[in-house]
């Protein structure tokens, strides 16, 4: 490599006296420098191995799942492991919200999980879903079918309720306008039976 970088100077045509020694010495230097950085690349690669880095990296382990279908079960359990936990944590507050309602009569908690916190549950569970797409073998995992049905239910119960709010409001409104233009009325006939 050194000898490679000086010659190419030589070739040409520069190669007096003063420039081919320096030539020679830049050529040791940068030849000193690649071969570092490809030993440095070398080390770099054996302790990413030690620290299993190549085997629990996601970006690795969903590239790949796409290139051979052989690792595709291993990234599917990879993101089944960090699905569960949000998974496990949107049932219970639906299951929680779902039973008060029941109990209650009354779907405040129901309206607060889907219209206050929708949005945010969805953010939480789309990234799952568009690391799932392209991964067939996505489709057998129990806790990562989940993510979709849950986006689903979400959006739909928000849009339901948002909508059941309005109509509700838009009731209220009109009970209220009846209520006040009654109001003269009743004033009147207070004021004649007096």
């Amino acid at each position: 490599m050194n000898h490679g970088f000086w010659s190419m100077f030589h070739t040409i045509g520069w190669d007096n006296k003063i420039w081919i020694d320096r030539l020679k010495k830049i050529g040791m230097a940068w030849s000193t420098v690649v071969i570092a950085l490809f030993v440095a690349q070398a080390i770099v690669f054996t302790v990413q191995s030690h620290k299993k880095h190549y085997t629990t990296d996601e970006a690795l382990l969903y590239q790949y799942a796409q290139i051979n279908p052989e690792y595709a079960p291993v990234y599917v359990e990879y993101l089944a492991q960090q699905a569960q936990a949000p998974v496990e944590s949107f049932i219970n507050e639906y299951q929680q919200a779902a039973g008060m309602a029941q109990m209650f009569n009354n779907d405040t908690m129901l309206r607060t999980l889907f219209i206050e916190k929708g949005d945010s549950i969805v953010n939480v569970f789309k990234p799952i879903a568009k690391r799932m797409e392209g991964i067939s073998a996505a489709e057998g995992n129990e806790v990562l079918m989940q993510v979709p049905a849950i986006i689903n239910f979400v959006r739909a119960n928000k849009s339901r309720l948002e909508a059941q709010a309005q109509a509700e409001e838009q009731a209220r409104q009109a009970q209220e306008a009846a209520r006040q233009a009654a109001q003269p009325a009743v004033q009147a006939q207070n004021e004649t039976n007096n």
